[in-house]
């Protein structure tokens, strides 16, 4: 067998090493009575060569590998070895990894699999008291979302824990009550309830939201750019200009309020099994009267970076990018609004570069990308083309409230359906005048 590719080597050795090795207790009993006999060995007895079970070519890349060789670890600790200890940097691997050795293809299947304790609550016992975590749902940089049960209320409950690591940051540690405590003021069908805040005996922070049964808007755009069928029908362009329209009010909600959310993208917001929506994530929001926190730039075009300038690149407004912080305005938000109602339309973004650096400058200087056709093959309409670059404009003042977007859409849906029942109307018109035509011309023909 061939050796694997460089950039898996380190992986690949480190599992080969765990893989064919017999951590079983009768392997230690033995070892340590050949030891008592004079003789050494420096390591257990291998009972299967992973070369023949898993060669690196039937795995799915560098991940696959890195997940396989973290189950092998966690598998030592089921013969009463001690676990390795856990990286704060390592990723948390949420599912077991399965291998189809006949076709050498690699997937990840969704069964909840053991995670680092140090990230669990399950050892403050006033906690266990109320609530027992299932298993881990999605883990961001601040915190980790399980789903949990509430034992006093018996219902299942979506529970947001701190990461340990935040502990020695009180920014962090500031920010994190701060997401929960406005979610819980604002009171809106669009905003997750939230329903208990507290601190664990280690000192983390965790609140308790209700949980949402569905999927993030980023997750929707990749099924459809993947022409998943299914979504392809479930999420027509008008159906998704409504949901986007509920994201604006529910936005405005949070503006009308003092808020200015400073974190809007696909991935914040959650659409549920029956078309609930939910704007999820106001850790970085602030009131729109001061300013929370003074940040420095993000070096991430995707992800929210702690301690930078918050944000995500491709979604920030251009002040926010300029480090307005201070005069951040409502319009900041509308401007991420517009990029998201550009990526609903298109499933692109209107910013395309080749580096950050270069998608900064184009969002500075207002360099946006017309929508030219949608997602679905067809021109993008005058009209809504308008509202899409209204909200991209450079000039904050000159962008509508996040209000006046929703009804813009709101006002396009209305036009697209009168214009279908104006068709629909002609078609029928068009039939019964065939009708009349016919009935003359049998007329005619019977008093020839």
């Amino acid at each position: 067998m061939d050796g694997p590719p460089q950039k898996f080597k380190a992986t690949y050795l480190e599992l080969r090493t765990i893989a064919t090795t017999d951590f079983s207790p009768s392997s230690y009993e033995r070892n340590r009575n050949e030891s008592k006999g004079g003789r050494t060995r420096s390591t257990p007895r291998p009972f299967f060569d992973v070369r023949r079970l898993m060669p690196w070519r039937m795995l799915t890349g560098s991940h696959m590998l890195d997940l396989v060789a973290q189950n092998a670890r966690r598998s030592m600790n089921g013969f009463g070895l001690p676990m390795a200890e856990h990286s704060d940097t390592d990723e948390v691997v949420h599912y077991e990894d399965t291998v189809d050795t006949s076709t050498g293809s690699g997937s990840l299947s969704q069964a909840p699999i053991s995670v680092p304790p140090e990230e669990s609550a399950n050892q403050d016992p006033k906690f266990d008291k109320r609530y027992k975590l299932t298993h881990e749902l999605a883990s961001g940089a601040s915190g980790t979302v399980w789903l949990a049960k509430d034992r006093l209320l018996n219902r299942n409950v979506a529970i947001k824990i701190l990461r340990k690591k935040h502990l020695q940051s009180e920014d962090a540690c500031r920010r994190f009550a701060h997401e929960a405590r406005l979610t819980g003021r604002l009171a809106h069908p669009g905003v997750i309830p939230v329903h208990d805040l507290g601190r664990l005996k280690d000192g983390r922070w965790f609140f308790v939201m209700q949980r949402i049964q569905g999927s993030d808007l980023k997750t929707r755009f990749d099924d459809l750019r993947a022409n998943d069928p299914l979504t392809l029908e479930a999420l027509p362009l008008p159906r998704l200009l409504n949901l986007f329209a509920r994201v604006c009010m529910t936005v405005a909600y949070a503006h009308d309020r003092g808020y200015v959310h400073r974190d809007l993208k696909p991935g914040n917001i959650m659409v549920g099994e029956y078309d609930e929506m939910f704007v999820a994530d106001w850790g970085l929001a602030k009131p729109v009267d001061r300013d929370l926190f003074e940040q420095s730039i993000s070096r991430t075009g995707d992800e929210t970076a702690t301690g930078t300038l918050l944000g995500t690149i491709r979604y920030m407004s251009p002040e926010q990018i300029k480090g307005e912080v201070k005069t951040l305005t409502a319009k900041s938000d509308v401007f991420s609004l517009g990029v998201i109602l550009y990526e609903c339309v298109t499933l692109d973004i209107p910013f395309k570069a080749q580096s950050l650096y270069q998608m900064m400058m184009k969002i500075i200087g207002g360099d946006a990308r017309l929508p030219e056709v949608g997602f679905d093959g067809n021109p993008v309409a005058l009209p809504l083309r308008e509202i899409i670059m209204s909200a991209l404009n450079i000039d904050p003042k000159l962008r509508p409230t996040a209000g006046e977007l929703a009804h813009r859409i709101n006002a396009y849906l209305d036009g697209i359906e009168e214009r279908r029942k104006a068709l629909e109307r002609s078609q029928a018109n068009l039939v019964a005048a065939r009708e009349v035509i016919e009935d003359y011309r049998a007329r005619r023909s019977n008093l020839a």
